[in-house]
């Protein structure tokens, strides 16, 4: 099994090459992979979907906290990785900016 932190290295350049669109770029070689009957490159690309997620959503907050402290603007942002599963077993959590 490949480890975390070659796995968060991995999606943080998918995030600099392709920035939002990072998960889709994931989820696409996932499929790819799937497709190629290729089960461990599949399971490898799902959690790099999963850590370019938090690692824009962690962008997104680190931003507005900015914009936050430097404007008059009020903005928040909320990200909650819950202790939820769902069906196979993997947690999932959700980013949300308001204003």
């Amino acid at each position: 099994m490949i480890p975390d932190l070659d796995i968060y290295r991995s999606a943080n350049l998918l995030v600099k090459q392709h920035g939002q669109d990072a998960p889709i770029h994931a989820a696409m070689k996932a499929d790819a992979a799937l497709d190629k009957g290729d089960l461990d490159g599949y399971a490898v690309f799902k959690r790099m979907v999963k850590a370019t997620k938090e690692l824009l959503c962690l962008s997104l907050s680190v931003n507005h906290k900015y914009q936050l402290k430097n404007s008059s603007n009020r903005s928040r942002v909320y990200y909650n990785h819950s202790s939820n599963h769902n069906a196979l077993g993997n947690s999932f959590g959700f980013c949300i900016a308001t204003r």
